[in-house]
This record gives structure tokens, sequence and C-alpha cells, in this order.
């Protein structure tokens, strides 16, 4: 069995998770949606959305036993309907509270402590997806404190695999230096 998170975060029991579908998955899925000013996915969530979806989850996930409580690979685990089909749901479900969620699941409190770091390239690209190769979305300036909102695992940069989100897209990690403290998932 495998999850998904699609359109603003939606568990998806689905049958093949990265390669193509062998039935129809709105068969298979379970799906929560949120309502948001912007049709680009970019808002972020409400605290009332953030706290009403990580109950939600918590709940299905623990209906479902099967279920892992982990970033999703092939062998299972709760991800973005972007993992399901990048081409065309890129930017789904936008701005979302990846590493919360996931300290949710597993019982953790929800640290609120902010990540964050300064740039330490001259200029940092912001990407529209975790790849050098993705289209600029705007450019981070060396100095200043910047908060990250989330990481994920892209393109790896000279061995880092890590990309923070920020603003409307992601920076790699690889040009950030992280301040103390931080929460358990920035590193």
């Amino acid at each position: 069995m495998k999850i998904a998170l699609s359109k603003e975060i939606v568990p998806q029991t689905v049958s093949s998770l990265f390669t193509g579908w062998s039935v129809n998955p709105n068969y298979v899925t379970i799906s929560i949606e949120h309502v948001k000013s912007s049709t680009d996915n970019s808002n972020e969530l409400t605290a009332a959305q953030k706290a009403a979806s990580f109950k939600l989850i918590n709940n299905i996930v623990a209906r479902n036993p099967g279920i892992k409580k982990v970033w999703a690979d092939s062998a299972g685990g709760v991800t973005g309907h972007f993992s399901i089909s990048p081409s065309s749901r890129a930017r789904c479900p936008g701005p979302f509270p990846w590493a919360q969620m996931y300290q949710s699941l597993n019982g953790a409190a929800v640290e609120e402590t902010p990540c964050i770091g300064t740039v330490t390239a001259d200029a940092l690209n912001i990407r529209r997806e975790p790849t050098s190769q993705s289209p600029s979305v705007g450019t981070l300036l060396p100095g200043g404190n910047h908060e990250f909102r989330d990481r994920r695992s892209g393109e790896a940069i000279y061995g880092n695999t890590g990309w923070f989100f920020i603003q409307n897209g992601y920076v790699s990690a690889y040009y950030v230096n992280l301040q103390e403290p931080r929460p358990s998932w920035c590193y």
C-alpha cells in the first residue's frame, strides 16, 4: 500500500506511486481539499486548516495501519500530488508544513521553532522545484536571515540533496548556513 498527498494535503492509497497507474487513482484514494484564495497553490495553510488536516491525517493513518508514517518511497508512505503527476501537479500542494505533519504523525509535539539560515552564495536562485534545472522564480542575496518553511530532498548539489522551501520556491541547502536553535527537520 502506498499513500500520497494531493491538492493541499490529500492522503491517497495508490497502487503505483512513481510509475504509471494500473487503475484510475480516483477509485483508490482518500482526498482532503483545502480552499485557498490563490488558484496556483501559493498560499500557506491557515492555522485552522493545518490543525484540522493533521488531526484528520492522523485519524486516517490510525484506521489504516498499512500506511507508513514516513515520506513516501517505492514501499509506501505519505507524499504530495506532485509525486504522482510531476508535470501537471508540480505545485501541488504548494507550501505545506511537511516536517510538522510527519512530527504529528509520529506522535511528537509539533515544533514551532523557525528554521533560519543565511545564504553563503553571491546570489542564490529560488527554484520552482528542488532542482537546478527548474525555472528560477527569484533570488536570495547573501547576508540577512531567511526563514525556511520546509525541507525536501531534490537534486544533489555537491552531495547535498536538501532543498529548503522559501517564499514561492526552493533553494539548495548546500548554500545555506543554519542558525541554532532550529527544529529537528531543519538540518
